[in-house]
């Protein structure tokens, strides 16, 4: 039976999305829309408000005026400039999931709809209790005003029960995959060891801490290290009145992932094509995800990809998400149709709008051709449709007599 998760997304003042209303599909939504529309930060939104955090770290600590929507800060700090009272901004994140036995204990009316229905909340606003009075001197200052104090602010993360969430207690296992977003060699690896350490058992992982720590005894213990801090001793009261050695990191930060490289078939991770790294990120996450897990952000599967292997990855994806939900962002045609133009929300960064319910038969068309150029279509202000080449050249002529250039032609003659 298909689990339904997030019905509805609400997100106020976070970074490029100043307010937010989507209603997403029981299963599938693909996120479309042209760039800089948000669909990245929708992503981040939703993750963010699922896990408490940013670039995968504890959202407390990645706070900074840079999250919270530009026009509402130079509105705010307008007002203040000019004597106006105005509420210091707040970015608001709500997840209204599914009315089911599963999501009893996060239902309550504490949202923005006053719905009494299961979710999640997060806020991210002035702490009034612990810094009100140092909020109130800092904004009385006009020639300190040029951006939000944030280290004046809270994370408000609860459900719409108004109980307090942590990371033991959320009501949605999800996963986030953005292997576009892994561009340097130490952060691949890290994104890639990150996700296979989930695989292992609490045993393997120890037993694999102590060989780590084993291999690094035994690089102490061989003559050639021996005999060099032989040397450096000989250097005590020269640069140091301690002894000078070298050694390997034995602290508690350089487990076995510091030193640990991912291999494909003997070769490092990182010198195999960027089209194999991200289709191994991708399903590596799902797998590594998969129990338990019932949502799947997935940003972009397109990226280095051939047709063929960008085939069998969204094959893998379809296969392997069965029964969950995903909400995928692609600028890709050949993603759109082979996974259903009927899942798309047209994004603009405040609303999404679907196709309406299309015909069975309209959506086999689609997917037996890949090579449809189907999003620009869709993503086009206005589309001219013409009987055959005399009729085009009549509609370029007149085109370009009105507007001065030619329209984006999109030929497609087996309609």
């Amino acid at each position: 039976m298909l689990s339904m998760c997030i019905e509805r997304v609400v997100v106020e003042n976070y970074r490029a999305l100043a307010s937010v209303h989507l209603t997403l599909k029981p299963h599938l939504n693909i996120i479309v829309g042209n760039n800089e529309s948000g669909k990245s930060t929708l992503l981040e939104a939703i993750n963010l408000a699922l896990k408490c955090q940013i670039n995968r770290k504890p959202a407390g600590t990645e706070l900074h005026t840079y999250l919270f929507n530009v026009d509402c800060v130079k509105d705010f700090l307008a007002k203040l400039r000019n004597g106006v009272r105005a509420e210091p901004p707040t970015i608001l994140i709500e997840l209204y999931l599914q009315d089911c036995p599963d999501f009893a204990l996060f239902k309550g009316t504490n949202n923005s709809r006053s719905e009494d229905k299961p979710g999640i909340s997060l806020r991210i606003e002035l702490d009034h209790e612990a810094f009100g009075a140092e909020y109130r001197e800092y904004i009385s200052d006009k020639e300190r005003l040029n951006s939000i104090p944030v280290e004046y602010y809270k994370i408000n993360w609860q459900d719409f029960a108004g109980n307090p969430l942590n990371a033991r207690k959320t009501p949605v296992n999800s996963a986030l995959i953005d292997p576009s977003s892994i561009s340097n060699t130490y952060a691949a690896n890290r994104y890639v060891l990150e996700i296979a350490r989930d695989f292992l058992t609490k045993k393997q992982k120890v037993e694999l801490a102590l060989s780590y720590r084993h291999l690094r005894d035994t690089f102490l213990g061989d003559p050639s290290v021996e005999s060099i801090n032989a040397e450096l001793e000989k250097q005590t009261g020269t640069v140091t009145e301690k002894v000078l050695s070298i050694a390997l990191d034995m602290t508690a930060r350089a487990g076995w992932e510091t030193g640990v490289l991912p291999h494909l078939d003997d070769i490092p991770l990182t010198l195999v094509g960027k089209g194999e790294q991200n289709a191994v990120k991708i399903k590596l996450a799902i797998a590594a995800a998969e129990e338990g897990c019932i949502l799947f952000l997935i940003e972009e599967p397109e990226n280095h990809l051939s047709h063929s292997n960008l085939n069998r990855l969204i094959a893998h994806i379809n296969e392997s998400a069965k029964n969950k939900q995903l909400i995928i962002t692609t600028h890709s045609s050949f993603v759109l149709n082979k996974l259903g133009v009927e899942n798309i929300l047209m994004f603009n960064g405040t609303k999404a709008i679907t196709l309406g319910q299309l015909p069975p038969s309209t959506e086999a068309y689609f997917k037996k051709l890949p090579g449809h150029d189907t999003l620009r279509m869709i993503l086009a202000e206005k589309t001219i449709l013409v009987e055959g080449p005399s009729d085009e050249l009549i509609v370029q002529k007149a085109f370009l007599q009105k507007h001065g250039g030619l329209p984006d032609l999109l030929y497609q003659r087996d309609c």
